[in-house]
């Protein structure tokens, strides 16, 4: 079908490909091309989206028409009467603008040692915020699996934010924007956690079944379909009205001015990151550094509060490493190993649930592979939680203790 046949409906698909959205841009992209007479394989080859994601699209336009595009942004047009589509509400509120990350993008958050802690925490989550922004345009892109990874890593650190910078944050930061992270790093998470269950997986199949993945196919096809779904609610969250209010209210938050919070003592411009880093590197290295009583012989969930902590303690590093000494780099290099070896614990622990969570959807004929695959899995969370005394000692030197001193000496 031509534009010639239908004007109206290609003058709405058209209008689509300049959304904020960029899911509902590449979607109209993939009815337009649909409507030429594009083949799968071409569309995919041509917006770099999967043959699967194009494949889902193309069969939801065929059964709903326009109706695969939220309500209010077709603009309820109608188109003719051979593209039936639902009665769809006009949302009359003005329409929230997602917005877009700038260009070039920033390669630091650019604090000084005489800025304000408040402005400091600005500037940190304005960082991290577009951050966020450009690994969001990737989630429906080439290249989907790294960017619901580093989009929910830069959620992590705006949230790892608000809990070191708590006290300078002006109200513009609250309401619901706390609650709407946190939601929106959940669902992210759901995704991520079956991406690196198929990459372990694939990784076993690999080096244990010389890369005969057939006895694990069951699991491997399970693992995607709950993927598949998981996803499917990211898009969903995505695409809600609820999701661009939070994008844009956070923006506004980040984009400043700084609002400065009040005090009867002090103006709080008068604490400058100069002054205060000290501490607030100090606060989070005790919060780690009071686990060398209990290492040795923690649990599991001792070691996953562990986990969170030197996660927080290298966010702190690099929300300031423009500020710190060089020295900083082998500090946050040998807390990186430790935070390595600590969350590849977490992964194989987490994927023996899994593992035994599966086992009721699967055949009796497909069960004796998987739990030889589960029993290995296992097997390495053992191997490292008896190593984490080791790494835990290795990490704890004296040297370590001499760089980070030495970092913030330059202060």
């Amino acid at each position: 079908m031509g534009s010639d046949q239908n004007p109206e409906l290609y003058a709405v698909l058209r209008r689509l490909l300049e959304h904020e959205s960029p899911h509902i841009r590449a979607r109209a992209q993939i009815v337009l091309m649909t409507l030429e007479g594009r083949s799968v394989a071409e569309i995919a080859a041509e917006t770099n989206l999967s043959e699967r994601t194009v494949q889902k699209w193309v069969k939801a336009w065929e059964a709903d028409g326009l109706a695969i595009f939220p309500d209010g942004t077709t603009e309820n047009k109608a188109i003719s009467d051979e593209t039936p589509t639902p009665e769809v509400a006009i949302d009359e509120s003005p329409t929230l603008l997602l917005p877009r990350p700038v260009l070039p993008p920033l390669t630091a958050p650019g604090i000084l040692p005489t800025d304000s802690l408040a402005e400091a925490a600005r500037k940190t989550l304005y960082f991290q915020f577009q951050q966020m922004l450009i690994h969001y345009a990737e989630i429906d892109g080439h290249d989907p699996v790294e960017g619901i990874h580093k989009m929910r890593v830069a959620i992590r650190r705006i949230r790892s934010g608000y809990r070191l910078f708590d006290g300078s944050l002006s109200r513009d930061y609250y309401g619901k924007l706390p609650k709407r992270l946190r939601y929106t790093a959940q669902m992210l998470g759901k995704v991520r956690d079956l991406d690196v269950a198929r990459i372990k997986t694939e990784f076993y199949i690999i080096n244990t079944l010389d890369n005969d993945a057939t006895p694990l196919m069951p699991l491997l096809n399970i693992i995607d379909q709950r993927r598949t779904a998981a996803l499917q609610e990211v898009h969903a969250w995505f695409e809600d009205a609820r999701f661009t209010k939070f994008v844009t209210r956070l923006a506004a938050a980040v984009e400043g001015p700084t609002v400065e919070p009040t005090s009867e003592v002090l103006p709080s411009a008068a604490y400058q990151v100069k002054h205060v880093l000290p501490r607030l590197i100090y606060t989070q290295w005790e919060a780690v550094a009071r686990f060398d009583t209990v290492i040795e012989h923690a649990n599991s969930a001792t070691l996953h509060e562990l986990r969170i902590e030197f996660k927080r303690l290298r966010y702190v590093f690099e929300f300031f490493e423009e500020v710190l000494g060089p020295s900083l780099k082998f500090v946050i290099k040998e807390v990186k190993q430790m935070q390595d070896h600590l969350g590849d614990l977490n992964d194989a622990e987490v994927a023996g649930i899994l593992l035994h969570d599966v086992h009721k959807e699967l055949k009796k004929s497909e069960r004796q592979a998987v739990e030889a695959y589960r029993a290995a899995r296992e097997a390495e969370a053992a191997l490292l939680k008896a190593g984490t005394f080791a790494a835990w000692v290795n990490y704890n030197r004296g040297d370590v203790h001499e760089a980070l001193a030495q970092a913030i000496g330059v202060l």
